[in-house]
């Protein structure tokens, strides 16, 4: 038995890659520890609905909406229902304790991220809807500043 991550969104800087993961791990912990759901109910779970679901963040990342009860029951979220953001704040909060080492380590880079939205949000809030030339350059040089920094990436900042 493994699990495979296929699809993980690499960041501006090396800082936002490793909290990511972090958090991914303490969540996937959490579901190999059975936390909220048994193994033979994490096997039932189907693959059409998690691929259209991610088809769905593909086009609106954090705010997807996710209206499954069971699917969020399942991830520890006791809620009708609830956006993909939502769950994290509440996998980060339920597997990474706020008195944690990971959380201590990784928590000012998570907050950025959750609140100031995924790169990918951050990246369209900076250059706008209909972005000229020079703003998509002036973004990515700031991301490629980023990186070479080791700098989280604010679009309030260009």
């Amino acid at each position: 038995m493994a699990v495979e991550i296929r699809v993980l969104d690499i960041q501006e800087c090396p800082e936002a890659d490793i909290a990511i993961a972090a958090a991914i791990k303490s969540a996937l912990q959490a579901l190999a520890e059975e936390r909220w759901l048994t193994l033979e109910q994490l096997q039932a779970v189907g693959v059409d609905p998690l691929s259209e679901l991610f088809k769905r963040v593909c086009v609106t990342g954090e705010d997807t909406v996710i209206h499954d009860r069971d699917y969020l029951r399942g991830l520890g979220v006791k809620a009708d229902s609830a956006t993909v953001g939502e769950v994290w704040d509440s996998l980060i909060d339920s597997t990474m304790p706020a008195g944690g080492k990971a959380r201590k380590r990784w928590r000012g880079t998570l907050e950025h991220i959750r609140g100031k939205g995924t790169l990918a949000t951050r990246i369209r809030s900076a250059t706008g809807t209909d972005p000229s030339r020079e703003r998509l350059q002036a973004v990515y040089f700031e991301l490629a500043r980023c990186l070479r920094e080791g700098e989280l990436f604010d679009p309030a900042a260009i």
